[in-house]
């Protein structure tokens, strides 16, 4: 990755790409979808998935792409804030690299970005064949799993370096009896 020369970092889109990714999938959905909608839509559902609350397909379209859109925006606006500060070196003492820690801050949002698609394209399933592929809060439960499983999978093999290694100038010496202590150098 190149520098500039202060040492920043450059902003790259790759660092926001997912919650992108996932606004421009809500507004295909828009597309596709909104021509289709009845001028009344169910848009809140109890846990049978039955109804409970309409409303129109502009407000409903109008609050799922609007917040798909801010959250990709906002996304963006964080990575490129943090990518761009001088505090982010490559120091060998930093556990996690910012090359490695910047996208992951800009896509984390992601996980919101999907949950909002997948209810917009729930309501609009709904409102147009009657039945609902699976129920969100299942949806919901899925996706933070498997964020979670990224997250560890992407965290793990840093964290497994830094065992018994000086971090941060502070390293683990061993005592006679074996027991650790901290030792500040």
């Amino acid at each position: 990755m190149s520098h500039n020369k202060a040492g920043v970092k450059p902003f790259k889109w790759t660092y926001a790409i997912l919650p992108i990714v996932a606004a421009i999938v809500c507004i295909i959905l828009a597309v596709v979808y909104y021509g289709q909608l009845p001028q009344s839509i169910a848009v809140q559902f109890n846990s049978s998935g039955e109804p409970t609350k309409y409303g129109s397909p502009l407000a409903a379209t109008i609050i799922c792409v609007g917040a798909t859109v801010l959250i990709a925006v906002l996304s963006a606006l964080m990575a490129r804030f943090i990518a761009t500060r001088e505090f982010l070196t490559d120091d060998e003492r930093v556990l996690v690299k910012p090359k490695l820690l910047i996208p992951a801050i800009g896509n984390i949002p992601a996980i919101l970005s999907v949950v909002v698609v997948y209810i917009y394209w729930d309501i609009c399933i709904y409102n147009t064949s009657g039945s609902h592929f699976i129920s969100m809060w299942i949806f919901a439960l899925i996706v933070i799993a498997i964020s979670f499983v990224i997250l560890a999978v992407f965290l793990a093999p840093p964290l497994i370096k830094s065992v018994g290694k000086d971090v941060y100038g502070v390293k683990k010496a061993s005592s006679e009896k074996g027991a650790d202590k901290t030792v500040e150098e």
